[in-house]
């Protein structure tokens, strides 16, 4: 049996159509989570944002915690694809200069669009129990990438051999607060200052 063709329009298919819809859903979403709020938000606020239908929203997710996931994991892929840049490119380099360099390409990805920051390091907060594991496996996976990071300095012997994972935790944690006090408040911290505050934080409680 010859199985049709999936119909194009312009030139697209269905499945690119789809995945374009998706996308638009998302960034309204963002937009909207940013300036409205999450708790505050609606689900045709997003589609009037991203000039789609409810239909069409319900196609691609089952609410607006779902879309929520969604921004939240793709900042956080975007974040990582450039921290792992970074990484790869400071290999050589002393522990406190490559995590210098490391922090600041985070910091710098998630702040070039305020909208991302205010969604990664506030709207997201304390919104479910399925919400929090998102976040705390995110957390997960920058310990595991700060342990590899810091692998070539433990094996040199720049750094001592141990376990660094609750001095990650509290790494993270700082900052987590710090960015979300520079998102919640005008005007903002310059990134270098941030990223000196933590180079600081990382000296006196990492890196001993």
């Amino acid at each position: 049996m010859v199985v049709p063709a999936a119909r194009s329009y312009g030139g697209r298919s269905a499945h690119a159509r789809r995945l374009e819809r998706r996308d638009k859903l998302i960034d309204a979403a963002i937009t909207v989570f940013a300036t409205t709020g999450y708790a505050a938000s609606s689900v045709s606020e997003i589609c009037t944002h991203a000039n789609l239908s409810t239909r069409q929203f319900y196609a691609e997710f089952a609410d607006r915690e779902e879309v929520l996931g969604a921004a939240y994991d793709l900042i956080n892929t975007n974040a990582s694809a450039v921290v792992a840049a970074a990484a790869a490119a400071t290999v050589d380099d002393q522990f406190d200069i490559r995590l210098r360099k490391i922090v600041h390409s985070y910091l710098a990805e998630i702040v070039r669009d305020p909208r991302h920051a205010r969604i990664a390091f506030v709207e997201v907060v304390g919104v479910s129990a399925p919400m929090e594991a998102k976040r705390h496996a995110r957390v997960e996976a920058w310990i595991e990438l700060l342990d590899l990071a810091a692998a070539p300095a433990v094996a040199s012997g720049e750094l001592p051999s141990r376990n660094y994972r609750l001095a990650w935790i509290g790494y993270i944690g700082a900052v987590n607060a710090l960015v979300a006090h520079r998102t919640l408040n005008s005007p903002h911290i310059p990134i270098d200052d941030l990223v000196e505050e933590l180079v600081r934080t990382a000296r006196s409680g990492v890196l001993h």
